[in-house]
């Protein structure tokens, strides 16, 4: 899986349902997969930093999802940022799965999110954002491609074979 992070805005004077609200008004194609915020709040606040009350009053980890025939997306909602993940070695290729997702990306840059250059972990600049994700996407599959080849296994989704 490959994370796109996108950093909140500071001034964002909307919380993390409101966020997710509007993807699924503006984007029908997801929906809100089940999630007890309760029981992750138990097993993750204290990691985080945060009381379990801070992790519900926050929203966090909420999951939207949109699966088509030859790709899925999932964004998910964190304290100070929003991942939106991709499979590893997308049927389409790296640079098509990010064309075809960029729209969702655009929705948050609009509202004032920056996108997390995969590289640096500093904010990336608008005009670089999209080459910073593609890089990123795609040094990604190449690791994930070297692990499989160095354990003797192969890289589900990926057509090259290892020795």
């Amino acid at each position: 899986m490959y994370d796109i992070d996108l950093l909140k805005p500071d001034d964002a004077d909307k919380n993390n349902r409101m966020w997710a609200d509007e993807v699924l008004a503006t984007f029908p194609e997801f929906v809100e997969c089940p999630v007890d915020h309760i029981e992750a709040a138990r097993d993750f606040a204290k990691d985080a930093g945060l009381t379990e009350e801070q992790w519900l009053r926050q929203n966090l980890g909420i999951e939207l999802d949109c699966e088509t025939e030859d790709c899925w997306v999932q964004i998910t909602f964190w304290e100070k940022l929003i991942s939106i993940s991709t499979p590893n070695f997308p049927t389409a290729g790296c640079a098509a799965t990010v064309d075809r997702l960029w729209k969702y990306v655009e929705f948050f840059l609009r509202q004032g999110f920056s996108v997390v250059d995969p590289r640096s972990g500093s904010p990336a600049p608008p005009d670089d954002a999209r080459a910073a994700v593609l890089d990123g996407y795609m040094s990604r599959q190449e690791l994930v491609w070297t692990v499989a080849k160095l354990t003797g296994g192969r890289a589900v989704g990926d057509d090259r074979t290892t020795p």
